[in-house]
C-alpha cells in the first residue's frame, strides 16, 4: 500500500529545521534531497503551525543560486517578479508547472540535447499563443 501521508518538518524561530518523522535536525540540503527523492513533506512554522512549505522551498532555490548553481536567468526572475498580483498570475503558475513538468518528463539519455531546443520553442509558442493568441515564428524568415 502508497503511503500518503507528508512527512512533517517544524521550522523554529532560530531557523533550524527538525523532521518530526526521525526526530532529528534537518538541513536546506536535507530538504533538497527529499525534493530530489520526491519525498513528500510539508513545512509547518513551529510557532504558528502556518504552513511555510512553499517559501522553504524559495530558500533553497536562493541558496543554490547565491552558491553559483544559477539555473534561472534574470529575465526569467524579472518576469516572474512582473506577474505577481496580474491578472494572468494563475495562468503563469500553471504554465511554469507544466512546463517544468514536461521537462523532467524528458529522457535523460544522449538526445536530451536534441529534444531541449525543441522545447523550449514549443514551450515559446504555447506562451505567446496563450497570452497573445499568435506566436512569431522564427523559421519562416531563414
Amino acid at each position: 500500500m502508497e503511503q500518503t501521508s507528508k512527512i512533517i518538518i517544524k521550522k523554529y524561530p532560530n531557523r533550524r529545521l527538525y523532521n518530526t518523522q526521525s526526530s532529528t535536525y534537518i538541513k536546506l540540503d536535507d530538504l533538497a534531497l527529499m525534493v530530489k527523492k520526491d519525498e513528500p513533506f510539508v513545512v509547518l512554522d513551529a510557532k504558528t503551525n502556518q504552513d511555510i512549505t512553499r517559501l522553504t522551498l524559495v530558500q533553497i532555490v536562493l541558496d543554490h543560486e547565491s552558491n553559483g548553481y544559477e539555473l534561472m536567468p534574470e529575465d526569467f526572475i524579472k518576469m516572474i517578479i512582473k506577474f505577481y498580483g496580474h491578472p494572468i498570475n494563475k495562468m503563469m503558475q500553471d504554465y511554469i508547472s507544466q512546463s517544468v513538468k514536461n521537462l523532467n518528463a524528458l529522457s535523460l539519455d544522449k538526445n536530451v540535447l536534441e529534444q531541449a531546443s525543441d522545447f523550449a520553442q514549443t514551450n515559446i509558442n504555447y506562451f505567446t499563443d496563450s497570452i497573445f493568441g499568435t506566436h512569431k515564428d522564427d523559421t519562416k524568415n531563414k
